[in-house]
This record gives structure tokens, sequence and C-alpha cells, in this order.
């Protein structure tokens, strides 16, 4: 599908730019009843279902490896976002790890279109279960989007994905893969923290002895491929545990 779809997109691209460009500044001082629809999913056309804003974005054009940039290795799947301050749901869309931008499919009948959505207007996008949150930024955490993975009453992880690209040529093709490169952090009424592993957690926690102890009684492991799942289960128990300010 993906193959297809995308040779319809290059087919059709000088049709594309001549159909968006009528779009151009349609996006503001919307009727609120057209608003309320969106973010209900009702209408069914593009022109209806997406702002003007969207529709605009620059088109998707890199075919290379698509499936393995995208998030999980997956392709475009049914998710929401809050663009504009608006929330729309039922949207079609991937988020390009390598490329750090947000792809949104627009269908009808006839064509496919691929559109990257500009990310410092999307505060909020969910998909495959999995919630992204646009960070202000501070010291220790670049402005951007990240995975919010635990968000608690006094704590909150938060996940930097990213991919590295690396290329094999054989038999002279030229062949990419992606390695994912996960950066963790951990938000409490301390500050935020860089975590990398168990020391660094118990750190972000003054040193916590309750926290040691949780980690110990459920065996939490902080391996690379575990590291999330520590994170999440340490935090998540200490919270039910009390308060994590009486460490």
């Amino acid at each position: 599908m993906v193959q297809h779809g995308m040779k319809k997109f290059l087919l059709l691209h000088t049709m594309i730019v001549t159909a968006l460009v009528p779009l151009l500044g349609q996006s503001h001082d919307l009727d609120s009843d057209v608003l309320e629809a969106r973010r209900q999913g009702v209408q069914s056309h593009y022109t209806d279902r997406y702002p003007a804003n969207i529709l605009t974005g620059k088109l998707y054009t890199n075919q290379r490896n698509q499936f393995k940039q995208f998030f999980l290795g997956k392709y475009i799947e049914n998710g929401s976002l809050v663009f504009d301050g608006v929330l729309f749901e039922d949207i079609e869309l991937q988020y390009n790890l390598y490329e750090q931008n947000l792809v949104v499919l627009l269908e009808t009948e006839s064509t496919e279109r691929y559109i990257t959505v500009t990310l410092d207007k999307v505060s909020w996008f969910s998909i495959y279960g999995h919630e992204f949150t646009q960070v202000a930024g501070d010291s220790v955490m670049e402005k951007g989007i990240y995975e919010l993975a635990y968000d608690g009453a006094n704590s909150s992880v938060f996940i930097k994905r990213k991919f590295n690209e690396s290329s094999l040529i054989v038999d002279r093709k030229v062949t990419y893969e992606y390695t994912p490169v996960n950066d963790y952090y951990v938000k409490n009424e301390f500050g935020t923290f860089p975590v990398a592993n168990k020391k660094e957690l118990l750190q972000a926690y003054g040193n916590s002895r309750k926290l040691n102890s949780i980690i110990k009684k459920h065996k939490v492991r902080f391996s690379k491929k575990r590291i999330e799942h520590g994170l999440v289960t340490a935090i998540s128990a200490l919270e039910r545990a009390g308060d994590s300010t009486k460490l």
C-alpha cells in the first residue's frame, strides 16, 4: 500500500500543489460549529476534517525505507493531535523519528497525499497508545516533542526518541538502517533530571531510601532494553507508597 500510494503521490505532485494554494490563510476565524465538527471527526472530506495550515504543510517525499524511519517501524495509523490549540481525532498520521517530523496522510477516492505537520504548532499527539507532548524546554531538556511515558501526581517520565541512520552497500544497492537513540528524563518536585540508570534515578530523588527499597522489592532492572519499564515501575510504586517528598 505504501509503494502504491507514494507512486500516485509523485505523479500528482503538480496537482497537489495547485490544489493546496487556495487553502492558504483559511485556518483562522473559523465558525465555532465547524471547529466542533472537526473535533468530533464527523465530517468525512479531508478539507473539512483538517485545518488549512495542516493541508498547506510541506509535501512529504522521502520514500527511503519509510517504515523504518517511523515510530515502531509501522505505517500510518489513526491517532489524535492537538494542532494550533484544537483537538483533531481519527487523523491518519505517523512520527518520523529520523527526520523528527509528523506525517499526515490525506486520502480521497483518487489520491493519497503525505504532508509534514509543523511540530511547533502541535502541543500533543497520540499514536499506537503512546502519548507525545511538546516540552517548552529548560536547562536540562531541549524544547521539542517527547513521549510522556508516565504522568503522576508528583513525577513525570519523558523520553526523547530519535533514530540514527547508517548505510550499507550490498551488490551495489544501498540499504539504510535506523538505530533508536532514546534519552530519558524525570521531572519531580526537585527539578528535571536526565536518567540512564539506577544511580541517576536515586540521585533524582535525593538518594531516597524508600525508592531504593521499592526498586529491590519489585526487582526493577535498568538495562538498556528495560529502562523505560524500570523507571515507570519504580516511580509509580513510589507515588503509590505515599508523598515522595517524605524520603
